[in-house]
């Protein structure tokens, strides 16, 4: 298992670098005809969706239990720039933790990709306190699913029946960074009808305003 974990970390290690050459010399183009610029926007999109797939592999070939990160992060603030503008953001506005922001980043992205990709996209995400600790809710409108499939969703490489695409790694990598923050990953139906709240926890919270208490 252990070489496994090296060998996969060397892997996309390896494949990083080019990645991310690509993705600025692609940055760097300029092109005034429409069909280069949307050639080069979808070129870009996947290799986008292409890193993220690398950082996952990353994440999952560590070990569970590392250092707690020492740096102060604002779980709202990253909630905040990763929802997408069609989505109800319900957030304080300092929820302070200690954490590591690219994980935490990615987490809430897999999160709000995986409500585009199956449930007609994420319509609210929330972040709460939870026993002291900082959750991050993203909220479909979707079928949702049962028990069982909820209790699975977080394993590595499982794939629910209608994902045809999937990696089955994007809700595992949520769960391995509240593992690695000292929290949990689970989901819920929604109470206020159809559609799923998909959630993690993080860090013990440092402080936690709202505009009410400025």
């Amino acid at each position: 298992l252990a070489r496994e974990r090296t060998n996969s970390a060397h892997i996309a290690h390896e494949l990083r670098t080019p990645l991310t050459e690509i993705i600025g010399q692609l940055e760097a183009l300029r092109s005034h005809d429409d069909a280069s610029r949307l050639a080069i926007s979808e070129i870009k999109t996947e290799l986008l969706r292409f890193a993220d797939v690398i950082e996952a592999i990353l994440v999952l070939s560590e070990p569970t239990s590392k250092t707690p990160s020492s740096t102060i992060i604002n779980v709202a603030d990253i909630v905040r720039d990763v929802a997408p503008t069609t989505a109800n953001v319900d957030a304080p506005d300092e929820a302070l933790a200690l954490g590591d922001e690219r994980l935490i980043r990615l987490a809430v992205q897999n999160l709000v990709q995986n409500a585009q990709r199956y449930a007609d996209g994420a319509r609210d995400l929330r972040v709460s306190n939870d026993d002291d600790r900082v959750r991050v809710t993203v909220s479909d409108r979707g079928p949702g699913l049962d028990l069982s499939a909820r209790e699975r969703m977080f394993e590595r490489y499982w794939r629910g029946a209608a994902d045809i695409e999937g990696r089955g790694i994007g809700l595992a990598l949520v769960r391995a960074v509240a593992e690695r923050h000292d929290g949990s990953a689970r989901a819920d139906q929604r109470d206020d009808g159809p559609g799923l709240a998909v959630s993690f926890t993080v860090g013990k919270i440092i402080e936690w305003r709202t505009s009410q208490e400025s």
